[in-house]
């Protein structure tokens, strides 16, 4: 008869290594990653003659990344930027942007 009770620690080990080797073998996959609003911001700085710094981001911005580690240098990604979702802070100079002498 063969003992078939499993330590507590040793469930965990095997748990844990079949984790590993599954996050290994499905990094190796092609992937493809969406941009999300938790975790992108698109912004810019721009020098006002020297004097000062105006800063603002996009709002609204969609994409997606695709990276695959067999062949990292056809790594790629596609995005979109809503040009009138710009925030510079200041209304009537994101009103002034988003004319069409900017965008």
């Amino acid at each position: 008869m063969i003992n078939t009770k499993i330590s507590t620690a040793t469930k965990a080990l095997f748990i844990g290594s079949a984790l590993a080797v599954t996050t290994v073998a499905s990094a190796a996959l092609p992937t493809q990653w969406e941009l999300d609003d938790s975790h992108t911001r698109v912004g810019f700085s721009v020098s006002h003659m020297g004097f000062s710094t105006t800063m603002g981001h996009f709002s609204d911005v969609e994409g997606v990344v695709n990276y695959d580690m067999k062949a990292p240098n056809q790594a790629s990604m596609e995005f979109t930027i809503a040009t009138d979702s710009i925030d510079t802070n200041w209304d009537a100079r994101d009103k002034h942007l988003k004319t069409d002498e900017f965008f």
